[in-house]
């Protein structure tokens, strides 16, 4: 249990509605609530008066993160056949898996002996959609889909190019503040 180090949709889920809830409760406040003038009584709650915005903000953000890893750790992880292909850790992962395809014909005749008897093809890497693949694959070899790996030099290029632009921001950033 304490392997999964990963959240799940539903964890993302609650974690960005219980922020959503408390943080519009706070900003409910605040307009509920505005500051008093001077040398009057504050009867603003206590959150109000003594926990400054940045700081709820931080432990808004903590509660958030605790939701979230909460309710990742009660839900059940998805199969390895749900998130094949979703993140880049198995993004070069193609398993192949047969789908049943059903015949086609131009004219749909209702056979009185059942349902049509369908094909199995094998869908594999670069295979796609596996529509007709059976008369794709005596006609023309099947496409391979290009790879996501970016080269080395492109790669070394936004980096520089990141850092550039973080480097400005800062700069601008201290110069205006």
């Amino acid at each position: 249990m304490l392997g999964r180090l990963h959240s799940l949709s539903k964890g993302a889920f609650w974690g960005l509605m219980v922020g959503l809830v408390v943080g519009v409760c706070r900003m409910v406040l605040e307009f509920a609530f505005p500051p008093p003038r001077c040398g009057i009584v504050d009867s603003a709650p206590m959150v109000l008066r003594s926990v400054h915005y940045l700081h709820f903000a931080i432990l808004l953000c903590g509660l958030t993160a605790i939701v979230v890893a909460v309710v990742s750790l009660l839900t059940t992880p998805p199969s390895h056949e749900q998130v094949c292909n979703l993140t880049w850790w198995t993004i070069t992962e193609e398993p192949e898996r047969e789908i049943p395809l059903p015949k086609v014909s131009s004219v749909s005749h209702r056979n009185s002996h059942g349902p049509e008897q369908t094909r199995r093809v094998m869908c594999g890497q670069g295979a796609g959609l596996c529509i007709s693949a059976m008369r794709r694959s005596e006609q023309t070899p099947t496409v391979r889909v290009p790879t996501i790996r970016e080269s080395v030099f492109w790669y070394r290029f936004c980096g520089a190019n990141a850092l550039l632009l973080i480097s400005i921001n800062i700069f601008l950033y201290a110069y205006f503040a």
